[in-house]
């Protein structure tokens, strides 16, 4: 599996930036499920948008949101998946 990211990211103020961008990725998918049996290969394509506040000093809050277009080999076509994600760091 690879992943090609194209990140862009702008500072709002200087407490919150705002970024986003596009993903391109390369996965692989094999086993079975039933009586189906996938071994196959995909490039799929995704977009994400987030804000990161910087809180204190180190430690900084995320919040992320993104849509997925992949390839599902077990209905045999494409669909979204949206994802959204919060997260915390520590700068060290």
């Amino acid at each position: 599996m690879w992943e090609l990211s194209v990140p862009v990211s702008f500072r709002l103020i200087p407490l919150v930036t705002a970024y986003g961008g596009l993903t391109f990725f390369r996965s692989a998918a094999s086993g079975s499920y039933g009586t189906s049996v996938v071994s196959a290969t995909f490039l799929d394509v995704g977009a994400n948008v987030g804000m990161r506040f910087n809180i204190a000093g180190p430690f900084a809050a995320d919040l992320e949101g993104a849509m997925l277009w992949i390839s599902d080999p077990f209905i045999g076509s494409r669909r979204f998946i949206p994802y959204m994600g919060l997260g915390a760091s520590v700068t060290f």
